[in-house]
């Protein structure tokens, strides 16, 4: 029973992780990006979605790690 419990907890608390907070942090990364861009030699749209997917990786690293 305890492991059920277990495994319910870490399946909530995982769909909270993605579905609440990644959100959060591509609209907090967003201002930033936004103008970083600006500066890269890149395409805009290019540096944007570089930029946008260098988050989400850093959101799956380290996301899940914090994640128990």
């Amino acid at each position: 029973m305890n492991a059920l419990f277990e495994f319910v907890l870490e399946f909530a608390l995982s769909i909270v992780w993605w579905i609440l907070l990644f959100p959060a942090i591509w609209l907090l990364a967003t201002p930033f990006i936004l103008v970083i861009a600006m500066f890269r030699r890149e395409p805009y749209r290019f540096g944007v979605m570089k930029m946008y997917g260098a988050v989400t990786d850093i959101w799956k690293e380290w996301g899940i790690a914090f994640v128990p």
